[in-house]
């Protein structure tokens, strides 16, 4: 499509608009239907990190336990040019209710490698066991002993996906109200 002789591109691809074609037609029908108990919830989790266990992590990719500021997480450490003292703080994805830094390892892992970063995967609160601001409340807490533990707030960044990319944003919103120094 041209407009005063500039040209301008669909935002989705026709690959794109078949997916969103089957997903109206197939896929939100059936979500439509489905009740959210507590069975189910639990039920997606077991799934989601089941399913994700299939993909490869590197074997030159350092992963250990963390608990920051009492939240659980874990560090990933993707080569030998990650610099120490930079970190990526980072929320997983999973409309609140599913998902893990376990079921996010092959975005985490990546994340380390391309900044050359430390990267702190949290293991937020989620439902049906915790309610907001439970995971707001994590976020913070994190950051929070991040800085206690000596990093710098301009070497450290906050990266979500879906549900993480939120609380990335309410996290910053959040240490802004709270007079934090904000992150990078």
């Amino acid at each position: 499509m041209a407009v005063n002789n500039k040209k301008y591109y669909p935002a989705l691809s026709w690959q794109g608009k078949m997916i969103n074609r089957a997903i109206k037609g197939a896929v939100k029908p059936v979500i439509s239907r489905i009740r959210f108990t507590r069975r189910f919830m639990k039920f997606s989790q077991l799934g989601f990190d089941t399913v994700t266990l299939a993909l490869p992590v590197p074997s030159s990719v350092h992963i250990a336990r963390a608990h920051m500021g009492g939240v659980p997480g874990e560090w990933l450490i993707a080569g030998r040019n990650v610099r120490s003292n930079r970190v990526v703080l980072y929320f997983h994805g999973g409309a609140y209710f599913f998902g893990s830094p376990r079921s996010h390892r092959a975005v985490t892992w990546r994340l380390s490698r391309e900044c050359r970063a430390k990267v702190l995967a949290l293991d937020y609160r989620q439902p049906p066991d915790w309610a907001y601001p439970a995971p707001l409340e994590d976020a913070v807490r994190a950051y929070k002993a991040l800085l206690d533990t000596g990093y710098r707030p301009e070497h450290i960044v906050l990266a979500g996906d879906s549900a993480g990319g939120n609380l990335s944003l309410v996290t910053l919103l959040r240490l802004r109200e709270l007079n934090l120094p904000l992150p990078a």
